[in-house]
């Protein structure tokens, strides 16, 4: 007879445990941020703490696939097939994967717009708002968190059900962003898309987390940036209005970099 299979005790830490002490770090960096009024140490905190706990809770699961039964005694359904390398990467990080590359389809418009001596760079901006190198990064362990906590509720309620649904059409809500406010410089569009963003997913981490507890407060994070960014987003509409005419700031500026550009080029010519 065979024996149940026991899998090894981890010295890794716990999911759940992971991502509370990395919450309790960046709580405490933020108080300390605050009173020394350093937007660089908070948004540092912030990049930090994430890819830490993003990598932390992929290589957890990485390791727990790893050591499951089905890993280390396979079926004799399954003996017969070809084995690859693959086969060992945990569907979670597959997710965080494809979320992080599909983030990347609005680099095509945010890097032209934020480049040295670009709109962005002219139109008037708070005081508060991070560098520019600081959003790469951040987006991408976001990104890797919500691929994570997607994967985690797709394998229990199905890619058809509800909150698997209600998040696609968020994400895609998401990617729609960077076109419209950097490609179009549409701000006050921008705003509206935020305000979307915001309510859709308190209502995904709610759905989120009647499947699967982890996965919503993998999204904490992303509900943080995702206030922040509301607000910075508001006060840009603020400081660069929009008149009635749909002008504002940014496409001003954006048109008047196209005019110094094609005359840069023509005195080039000659």
């Amino acid at each position: 007879q065979c024996q149940s299979y026991t899998p090894p005790s981890s010295s890794l830490l716990s999911s759940q445990q992971i991502v509370s002490a990395s919450y309790n770090c960046f709580l405490l960096v933020l108080i300390s941020s605050y009173h020394r009024s350093n937007m660089k140490i908070l948004t540092t905190a912030l990049v930090v703490t994430f890819y830490l706990s993003a990598y932390l809770v992929v290589l957890s699961d990485a390791f727990a696939t790893l050591n499951s039964p089905s890993t280390h005694r396979p079926s004799l359904s399954t003996r017969s097939r070809p084995s690859t390398h693959l086969d060992a990467v945990p569907t979670a990080a597959w997710s965080a994967i494809g979320h992080v590359i599909g983030g990347t389809s609005g680099a095509a418009v945010v890097m032209p717009a934020t480049k040295a001596g670009s709109w962005y760079q002219k139109i008037n901006l708070p005081t508060w708002t991070p560098p520019n190198s600081i959003f790469a990064p951040v987006w991408t362990m976001l990104y890797a968190a919500m691929g994570v906590a997607a994967s985690r509720v797709c394998k229990i309620s199905g890619v058809k059900s509800p909150p698997m649904v209600l998040w696609a059409c968020h994400y895609v809500l998401n990617l729609l962003w960077a076109p419209v406010f950097f490609g179009m410089k549409r701000l006050r569009l921008g705003m509206a898309i935020n305000y979307l963003l915001l309510s859709s997913l308190v209502a995904v981490m709610i759905m989120f987390y009647q499947v699967d507890p982890l996965s919503a407060f993998l999204l904490i994070p992303y509900l943080a940036w995702t206030i922040f960014a509301t607000f910075l987003n508001g006060e840009i509409c603020k400081l660069n209005p929009t008149d009635k005419n749909g002008m504002n700031n940014a496409k001003f500026q954006s048109e008047l970099c196209e005019i110094q550009e094609e005359a840069a080029d023509y005195a080039d010519s000659w």
